[in-house]
């Protein structure tokens, strides 16, 4: 899994969220967009194929040991941009890092980040899930 492109990850996660027996209405055509500056900035895919109803974006981010502070960052601020235009955002970490540090501060305990994410919920309906290969 570790050599495998993140849109390989985003349809795996879409055919996932599509599942009986509850599946989701999920799409990545016409997705809204949420602009800025002059630019139009587009999650991976949205829950509520009709873009005039704008419920949930998902934003995914593959964290590898070189790049995931940036990566981090990135996906952090596009899911900032995104919760001006949808109700909820669901940002999603694939954590390819050594040791999948990522994952193991954000899984369960009262630590800084779960902490963090916690409130960015609570403030900005900004949902973090960071899932580490094989999960």
């Amino acid at each position: 899994m570790k050599n495998q492109r993140e849109t390989r990850f985003n349809d795996r996660l879409m055919d996932y969220l599509r599942q009986p027996p509850d599946p989701l209405d999920c799409s990545n055509r016409k997705i809204p967009v949420a602009e800025f500056i002059g630019e139009q900035f587009r999650p991976e895919f949205y829950l509520g194929r009709q873009p005039e109803r704008r419920l949930c974006a998902v934003e995914c981010k593959r964290l590898t040991t070189n790049a995931a502070k940036s990566r981090w960052k990135e996906g952090l601020s596009q899911a900032i941009l995104y919760s001006s235009v949808y109700k909820y955002v669901v940002l999603v970490f694939l954590d390819f890092t050594a040791g999948s540090k990522y994952a193991e501060k954000f899984g369960p305990g009262n630590k800084p980040e779960t902490r963090f994410a916690k409130k960015l919920k609570d403030s900005t309906s900004i949902h973090i899930l960071v899932l580490k290969p094989g999960d």
